[in-house]
């Protein structure tokens, strides 16, 4: 019986590595044959220490000349025309690409190539949605959305979702109904790995993502400029590779002073979620908009309050006051103001670590969520 091929397309390897391993490693388990291919690095360090992940798990992949933070017309049309001959040439049974070039490219291609199912995996739909654009970035997004309604025509063709307000979007801007498929856990956790973790006794509070602006970064760091005063034993620690590419970059250099003084202590790109999750008193994300912010439900996995903004896909990764505090998008005074509370109240922290592992455990174990993608492979 010959092998079904599953051909992936994602914006770089360190979000395949990150966040779409486990959809290779179940596809060897069921004998599909998979081919990963991946636009240019975003990050040199990230890259590199996910090219050794991949090498390690023997992911078949090939590099394409695109990436996702620039757009140059006759670059991309060279890149889709290459892209073209790929897909033709290994002629997938299943084509899964994820992130908004990504789809909008793989989309777009499925149009004209005979392909049985086409997958586009939004796990967030990008900083165009995050808030007041300039003219050009209004006119991308009108542009954007104009070619997903083409896309769309495409009738062998499935939507995936991390978030309600997303799944609401698709089905009232593309009237998509079947074709449109909600996926609570986002890209899921390894749980069991992540409950173990035993966390250190100091006073952390964490930032942990892309330093770029719509990850609320800003407003984490105004937080800390208030609070490091009034509780100096506190410590406000960001992760996160500072040479990610993006046209939405957030600039640490001009925070000198602050780290400085250590009102925030950088830490660098951390390759194991592990060595961040014990240094974590609170996890904090107050970001713009997410599809489902895997990072906020593994430090919940690990039994640690988190605080989020109240933004698409940030206000359903926690439960308000069961499991983490939901803040106000944009607003850091009322990021401070919740960060304190969680401060001032250790029984609250212990009795939102309890709720938070059960959360955690309940909604993106990586179990369900593998196997939740399978049966919309396998149309189940």
């Amino acid at each position: 019986m010959k092998k079904k091929k599953i051909l992936f397309l994602t914006n770089h390897l360190a979000f395949f590595v990150s966040h779409r391993l486990n959809i290779f490693q179940e596809s060897k388990k069921r004998s599909y044959d998979f081919l990963l291919l991946s636009g240019k690095k975003s990050s040199i360090k990230m890259e590199k220490i996910a090219q050794k992940k991949i090498k390690l798990h023997k992911v078949p992949y090939k590099i394409i000349d695109f990436n996702s933070y620039d757009f140059k017309i006759l670059k991309e049309i060279k890149s889709l025309i290459n892209l073209y001959k790929i897909i033709k040439k290994y002629q997938p049974d299943i084509f899964h690409t994820v992130a908004p070039k990504t789809n909008l490219y793989g989309g777009f291609l499925s149009l004209f190539l005979n392909i049985n199912l086409t997958v586009l995996s939004f796990s967030g739909m990008g900083f165009l949605f995050t808030g007041k654009l300039s003219f050009k970035d209004f006119l991308k997004k009108k542009i954007y959305k104009i070619f997903l309604k083409i896309i769309f025509i495409n009738k062998n063709l499935v939507v995936i979702v991390q978030n309600k307000t997303d799944y609401m979007f698709f089905k009232k801007e593309f009237n998509l109904k079947k074709n449109v498929k909600l996926i609570k856990g986002g890209s899921g956790i390894n749980f069991k790995k992540l409950n173990k973790i035993k966390k250190n006794k100091a006073k952390n509070i964490v930032f942990s993502g892309r330093l770029v602006f719509n990850k609320g970064i800003k407003e984490y760091i105004e937080a800390a400029k208030e609070l490091k005063n009034d509780f100096p034993d506190w410590n406000f620690l960001i992760y996160g590779t500072r040479d990610y590419l993006s046209q939405d970059k957030f600039n640490l250099d001009d925070y000198k002073k602050e780290i400085k003084e250590k009102v925030i202590i950088y830490k660098g790109y951390e390759k194991d979620v592990g060595n961040i999750i014990k240094n974590t008193t609170i996890f904090c994300l107050p970001s713009y908009r997410e599809g489902m912010p895997k990072s906020v439900l593994e430090a919940s996995a690990a039994g640690i309050p988190c605080v989020v903004s109240d933004a698409p896909g940030c206000k359903e990764s926690v439960i308000n006051r069961s499991t983490g505090l939901i803040v106000k998008t944009k607003n850091s005074k009322d990021l401070i103001k919740k960060i304190r509370e969680l401060i001032n109240k250790p029984k609250l922290r212990n009795i939102m670590s309890q709720n938070a592992k059960k959360f955690a455990k309940e909604e993106a174990s990586i179990e369900k969520i593998t196997k939740t993608i399978f049966k919309i492979y396998e149309k189940k």
